[in-house]
């Protein structure tokens, strides 16, 4: 088995699709696979131990650059799957390669937050082995749009960071909410806001931690 699997967009650690990415290449690395970097990474934040999992990756990428790099505008060819990126309407997501790169197999994550699809956007998606849709919502609408092969595949967490630990007490007894993330219109900040309000009516003790920000 070819132990290679492509990833068709910039890994990176500022934004969100090199966020998916670069969690995308350390579940690979784990199962013995190589991430092959189609892209260059962008700003990237590893812990040591992340950096060495990942070294290979990054070497390989120094190889496959030149390879790409004499391949001129023509097609990219790939002897091992590869994985690619699509936003709203299918459009290319930090990935300009990704439309002349065929592997063995060509699976498409796909997160979008507009319904209208073309119908060249469907029919491109259904050249693609499998559709893997980034929420339940996002899946049942390809689904309603024809789109064939859909997987729904929901994000977790790093449950190496994200668990129950010791209170630290700095906030008393007081009945604690966080919100996080990028602060934009489409994860519904005001909506948050407006229900911890008619929360603490209620509960006069609530606090609302946020830490909402956008690069």
């Amino acid at each position: 088995m070819n132990p290679h699997v492509g990833i068709a967009w910039q890994i990176g650690s500022t934004f969100g699709w090199g966020v998916y990415g670069t969690q995308l290449a350390l579940g690979l690395a784990r199962h013995n696979r190589l991430p092959t970097l189609m892209e260059s990474p962008g700003p990237l934040t590893l812990d040591a131990l992340e950096a060495t999992r990942l070294a290979p990756a990054f070497e390989f990428r120094r190889t496959a650059a030149e390879l790409i790099q004499k391949q001129g505008d023509g097609p990219i060819v790939c002897r091992f799957p590869v994985i690619h990126a699509r936003g709203n309407n299918a459009e290319l997501q930090f990935g300009r390669l990704s439309a002349r790169t065929r592997g063995t197999a060509n699976h498409v994550c796909i997160f979008f937050d507009r319904t209208t699809f073309s119908p060249e956007a469907i029919a491109q998606l259904n050249q693609f082995d499998s559709v893997i849709a980034g929420s339940a919502w996002n899946g049942d609408h390809l689904r309603a749009l024809g789109v064939r092969n859909v997987i729904d595949n929901i994000q977790g967490i790093d449950a190496s960071r994200f668990h129950p630990a010791p209170r630290r007490g700095l906030l008393g007894d007081r009945f604690t909410i966080f919100s996080g993330g990028k602060i934009e219109y489409r994860k519904g900040q005001d909506i948050v806001a407006a229900a911890f309000r008619a929360f603490r009516q209620r509960h006069d003790d609530a606090v609302l931690v946020t830490s909402w920000h956008n690069a």
